[in-house]
């Protein structure tokens, strides 16, 4: 894997990660006004970042297993060398 591709999903990791962070957190305000209103109010923008967390759980499955993979590769080339 070159350079620019590894740092590609490093970076594509990294978003994916903020973006479950914030699906985790417009997740809880939500149930916590649930818990204290009794009812929830979800915006457009809240139901966005909650689809974008799902997307990103994805991501970040993608993004694991390319560098595993990418690992994997990297450790048989190298044994393989006299």
């Amino acid at each position: 894997m070159s350079n620019l591709k590894k740092t590609g999903t490093w970076l594509l990791l990294g978003i994916a990660a903020v973006a479950f962070i914030a699906a985790v957190f417009v997740l809880g305000s939500t149930l916590g006004s649930l818990y204290a209103a009794g009812s929830i109010d979800l915006s457009f923008p809240q139901v966005g970042v909650l689809c974008g967390g799902i997307v990103a759980i994805s991501l970040l499955i993608r993004c694991i297993k390319q560098l595993r993979n990418d690992a994997e590769y990297t450790e048989v080339l190298t044994n393989e060398m006299p």
